[in-house]
């Protein structure tokens, strides 16, 4: 009887403490107006209850609508919460289009550019990838509110539980954990295992070039997440970043392709260089030029297709949060305009 009295509290305390943990860390926010909506918070352990409680009652109470007032109080705080977090999307979708942007155009110089790969340096730019964010916000009621070390109510407001999510939206972004583990990573281990490979006496001559064709294969899949821009469109559109003295020059990683003095049969030897910054290699490849400028091409311009159609879902979004935002405004013009 005892065993199965400690396992029903046992059960109780498991089912009941997330709860608890809730409680215990709720935050209670008030709607206030400084040129625009602000979620004050309220001290902790802030006790909430009816207006009924803090309501005034007295006679001049009869000839002014408090129970009214609050009601419209508590109307332009969710009308303006939902305001905002329509601006928040608004700005999270501009942004998101002026990077595609960017990345189109710095695209479409290299693609110019590409005419012969004798000589050809690039950097290794993120393609970049959709994230997903939050923006804080509550859902307000009118309720009388007070301290916890205090013993009388003040005036009703509009308050609400504040909650970390309470919307949301992508955003298309150049960098993100995993792009960063790949260039920080991932990529600088490969390298590594060329030197490694190279250095192994105990490999064949055609060992040692399978392997070295198979590392290669996954080097190229890690570069293929990345734009090959090269140094003139990058300089052009980003000049603090890429010109002279720029602030991404020494932190960015490149791939060059030139000429070597290989032999080759019936294709031009290439000296292909991955430089990932905390390591760099070399690798020989046969490619036939008048194959490989196009197939080069082909490559940027599937990355261009993938980011037209990433600007395109992000400006549909834009137009949309933007009428929404306008007809809020329309339909409610009385909570606007402090």
């Amino acid at each position: 009887m005892k065993r199965l009295t400690l396992l029903m509290l046992v059960f109780a305390i498991l089912v009941f403490l997330p709860f608890l943990i809730i409680a215990e860390t709720k935050t209670i926010v008030r709607a206030v107006y400084r040129g625009g909506l602000e979620l004050h918070e309220e001290p902790a352990g802030t006790i909430l209850a009816d207006p009924s409680v803090c309501l005034p009652t007295d006679k001049g109470a009869e000839h002014y609508d408090y129970s009214g007032q609050l009601a419209k109080t508590v109307e332009k705080a969710n009308t303006r919460i939902h305001a905002l977090i329509l601006d928040e999307k608004i700005a999270t979708y501009t942004g998101s289009v002026a990077l595609i942007d960017r990345n189109l155009a710095l695209i479409a110089g290299a693609i110019k550019r590409l005419k012969k790969l004798d000589g050809l340096t690039g950097y290794l730019l993120p393609l970049g990838t959709v994230t997903h964010e939050s923006y804080p916000g509550a859902t307000f009621q009118g309720k009388c509110y007070r301290a916890s070390h205090t013993e009388s109510f003040g005036h009703p407001d509009a308050l609400g539980e504040l909650n970390p999510t309470f919307g949301s939206a992508n955003r298309y972004v150049e960098f993100s954990p995993a792009i960063d583990v790949m260039l920080t990573k991932e990529i600088p281990e490969l390298l590594t295992e060329f030197v490694k490979l190279e250095a192994n006496k105990m490999l064949t001559k055609k060992q040692k070039e399978e392997e070295t064709g198979k590392l290669g294969e996954k080097v190229m899949a890690k570069v293929g997440f990345f734009m090959a821009i090269d140094e003139v469109t990058a300089a052009e559109l980003m000049p603090r970043e890429f010109g002279k003295r720029g602030t991404r020059l020494a932190t960015t990683p490149t791939i060059s392709m030139v000429k070597s003095d290989e032999k080759c049969t019936l294709s031009t030897p290439f000296a292909i260089t991955v430089n990932a910054l905390s390591v760099s290699h070399t690798f020989k490849k046969c490619l036939p030029e008048i194959i490989a400028v196009p197939m080069l091409k082909d490559k940027l311009e599937e990355k261009q297709k993938l980011l037209q159609k990433a600007r395109i879902d992000f400006v549909r979004l834009l137009s949309a949060a933007g009428k929404e935002r306008a007809q809020l405004e329309k339909q409610k013009p009385q909570y606007f305009g402090d």
